[in-house]
């Protein structure tokens, strides 16, 4: 009689080991899913850093290559945008200076989400330009909504060749 005691005892007992190791488990693999969210919020918010800084870059090139015109891609300290459907150009007219804008413009409404560009040049023959490109990064931060992120690129240049600086 004492043997079949036992035995249901231990069937019992390995039950309850079985249960306990599901619930470490469970906790575990929460622990793993957090993790991943919370890369992924990351990777996002790097993504959308990589693309602004990317494009800062590409304003200046276009401004660089256009150097007879730098004063005329001034923004006067505003941020400017395409609109929700990145369609609306801001300036029209065929002058390089407006083409580059709104191309730039278009390709921040589509790659950064809310993305809005300031530009900024003191006119000077050898001079400062300051790109400023500023983004909605709720997602990568896990905000609701309101979470802006800015980045600011500065560079020199010059308005005739050769450059002295």
């Amino acid at each position: 009689m004492t043997h079949l005691h036992t035995r249901l005892f231990d069937r019992g007992f390995t039950m309850l080991e079985v249960l306990i190791a599901i619930v470490v488990l469970s906790f575990g693999l929460l622990g793993v899913a957090s993790l991943q969210m919370l890369g992924l919020k990351n990777n996002q918010s790097s993504l959308f850093t990589s693309q602004a800084s990317a494009l800062a870059y590409d304003m200046i090139d276009r401004m660089r290559v256009n150097r007879k015109e730098v004063a005329s891609y001034d923004t006067d300290d505003n941020f400017w945008d395409y609109g929700s459907d990145c369609a609306t150009e801001k300036l029209s007219g065929t002058e390089m200076y407006k083409k580059d804008i709104n191309d730039w413009l278009q390709t921040l409404c589509k790659r950064l989400p809310s993305g809005k560009g300031k530009i900024t040049t003191d006119g000077n023959a050898n001079s400062q330009i300051e790109v400023s490109i500023q983004w909605d990064d709720s997602r990568g931060t896990g905000q609701t909504s309101g979470s802006t992120r800015n980045l600011k690129v500065q560079s020199q240049y010059c308005s005739t060749l050769p450059c002295n600086f």
